[in-house]
């Protein structure tokens, strides 16, 4: 009985388990099919920008995750099953270096790196394996970074108790093959054996290199194909091509093809008298630039202290020696690359020459090029802004040229800085371009109040301004001059020279001041709004001395000094001496030549006999259609008999 329960125990567990894996169940229905999770990977591709190149670029791909699932693994791993781990991205380069020279294609090796640096630690292993070292051997250097024309790199995640975080797999595509470095090598030291330039002098040694050259390639331009690395590399490239076919359509570029056929095109002339001075110990340079319009190579060798021109390509079959060993300055229609696509190689800027200084080469003096002024923020105005530059001890148009760039918008401008034909160097100068606020103009400008010495004038107040410009005009230099600088809407206008009942002319001009400090220098700016209608404005007159009221027979006649700085006067006689509105009568005189009024009656009866009278006079000046009055005269009292 026992065994029966036990075998209905287990029938019921099989059952379940066969309904668990069958679809569907109770009324559900589970797909196997599992979206399958993806990572973004990037790619870097270098196409050689020495050899026209475009540089290097960054791809964005995206994979299954499970094909880039870190691994995990202890640096022991990779030295003892062949990829070996280096603790800093310079012995990566080293080891790249050594594997380059040898025409490896394939190359892995393991770095400690981050997610966010590893692109830049895979460019900086093959931008330093290619570096030029002065006492460098002579398959590296120059003569490396002119020998290949592709390298691409995919990484692989490979965590670690340790720090090794990452394995860089390289693909490098050379323009010649190993077998063919060492058939080039022998045949170079077997052409320096046979010219003795062991036993020559520096100058000889150079020459007779450079004669062989000269004498012996023939200049081929040849018809070859622009094939890519990825038309190699990849295999849905049109063409798709072997690695074979590729190296073939790059000979002509390689001392290989120079020395062994006897055909290249200047890039395999620069090539080749690299290689064979530098067996020699002559330290030299590939230089690219332009020739007649034209990309170009040639060579920049040292001779004592200095380096010459030296250009194989030009002076081919010729005994003239039109380009060899020239100082800059002689050394005409060649003009070098300043900047080469994707690449840091500068040419012409002041490291390269200080580096490698040219015989006869007016350098521009980097150091010494300033703006003209300490302002290095401008305000925009809608035009182009050209600040001056200040090169010493040279002449713009013959040695240098300015150029402008992004010059009237708002935002960053460039001033570069290069020299001309044999002037070597270049600067760039950043300067700000700012976009002030609009002011409107100043309005209802008038003036509020004012003495025989002062005017206060006010306006209606501008939006964003800073503060105001007062001009007045002047009558001698016949142009408003500005007087004064005020933060407020109101300004009083006074002192030496402001004269009692003198009509004056004035305008105001809003402005906006901002300090901005960009590259260590303070900058204030300061724009303007537009100016004011003109205002007249006058002071008061002054008080006119009255000197007598006598009596004349039925009138009294008040007299006073005349007054030049007026209009005219208004006279008051009144029976108060507080001249009270209804014992007061007010005469206006209109000329101010008129200096003495006749009085018979008062409110519009003749004068009382045995009657007090008060008597006053003041001046007042005319503007527009308003009187503005000065002070009472000293007032005389009579009585009229």
């Amino acid at each position: 009985m026992k065994k029966n329960k036990n075998w209905k125990w287990l029938s019921w567990i099989l059952i379940m388990i066969l309904l668990a894996t069958a679809a569907p169940v109770w009324g559900y229905e589970f797909s196997q099919d599992t979206e399958e999770e993806i990572e973004t990977i990037w790619e870097v591709i270098h196409e050689n920008p020495l050899c026209g190149g475009e540089g290097t670029r960054i791809v964005e791909k995206e994979i299954p995750k499970s094909d880039t699932d870190a691994k995990t693994d202890t640096p022991s791993v990779y030295r003892s099953g062949g990829v070996p781990y280096f603790k800093t991205i310079e012995a990566a380069a080293g080891y790249f270096r050594k594997c380059m020279t040898n025409r490896v294609n394939e190359i892995s090796l393991a770095v400690d790196t981050t997610d966010e640096q590893v692109i830049d630690d895979i460019t900086s292993i093959y931008q330093k394996a290619l570096t030029y070292e002065a006492n460098g051997k002579a398959n590296e250097g120059d003569y490396l970074r002119f020998n290949y024309g592709y390298i691409y790199c995919a990484d692989t995640r490979v965590n670690s108790d340790t720090k090794v975080r990452w394995t860089l797999n390289y693909t490098v595509y050379y323009y010649t093959t190993l077998e063919q470095e060492k058939e080039l090598e022998q045949r170079i030291h077997q052409v320096l054996n046979e010219l003795h330039v062991q036993s020559l002098g520096e100058y000889d040694r150079i020459k007779a290199i450079y004669d062989y050259i000269c004498q012996n390639v023939e200049y081929d331009r040849g018809s070859y194909p622009n094939y890519s690395g990825e038309n190699v590399r990849n295999p849905n490239a049109s063409p798709h091509i072997s690695l074979e076919t590729y190296m073939a359509s790059k000979g002509l570029f390689t001392a290989y093809n120079a020395m062994i056929k006897k055909k290249a095109v200047c890039q395999g002339y620069a090539a080749l008298l690299y290689r064979m001075l530098t067996e020699c110990g002559v330290q030299n340079r590939i230089i690219l630039g332009t020739s007649y319009g034209e990309a170009h190579a040639w060579n920049l060798v040292r001779m004592g202290n200095l380096y010459y021109n030296a250009d194989s390509t030009w002076d081919r079959q010729e005994t003239s020696y039109a380009y060899f060993m020239k100082p800059q300055n002689e050394f005409l229609n060649h003009i070098r690359n300043s900047t080469v696509k994707g690449n840091q190689m500068d040419y012409t800027s002041e490291s390269f020459q200080n580096e490698f200084p040219t015989a006869g080469a007016t350098s521009l003096p980097v150091s010494q090029i300033t703006l003209a002024s300490d302002k290095n923020v401008y305000a925009y105005t809608g035009k182009a802004i050209k600040p001056q530059v200040e090169v010493p001890g040279l002449t713009e148009g013959i040695d240098y040229k300015i150029t402008y760039k992004d010059n009237v918008k708002p935002g960053t401008m460039s001033i570069l800085v290069e020299g001309i034909d044999s002037c070597l160097g270049r600067k760039t100068i950043y300067c700000r371009i700012y976009q002030m606020p609009a002011l409107e103009i100043p309005a209802n400008l008038r003036q509020i109040n004012q003495t025989t010495s002062a005017i206060r004038l006010a306006w209606e107040e501008v939006e964003n301004a800073t503060g105001y410009l007062i001009y007045r005009y002047d009558t001698a230099q016949k142009k408003y001059v500005r007087c004064a600088k005020v933060k407020g809407n109101q300004y009083v206008f006074k002192g030496t020279g402001i004269k009692p009942g003198t009509a004056y002319q004035f305008v105001v001009l809003p402005y906006y001041q901002k300090t901005i400090v960009y590259e260590g220098k303070k900058n204030v700016l300061i724009s303007y709004g537009g100016k004011s209608k003109s205002a007249a404005v006058v002071t008061r007159p002054s008080a006119p001395v009255l000197t007598s009221v006598k009596k004349s027979g039925s009138s009294l006649y008040a007299v006073w000094k005349r007054l030049s700085a007026c209009t005219g006067y208004q006279v008051q006689i009144s029976t108060s001496s507080k001249f009270s509105s209804n014992t007061t009568r007010s005469i206006l005189v209109q000329k101010n030549t008129i200096v003495q009024q006749k009085i018979s009656a008062l409110n519009g009866k003749k004068l009382k006999k045995n009657t007090r009278y008060y008597i006053r006079v003041r001046a007042y000046k005319k503007s527009g259609n308003v009187r503005y009055t000065g002070a009472w005269s000293k007032v005389i009292s009579v009585i009229y008999r």
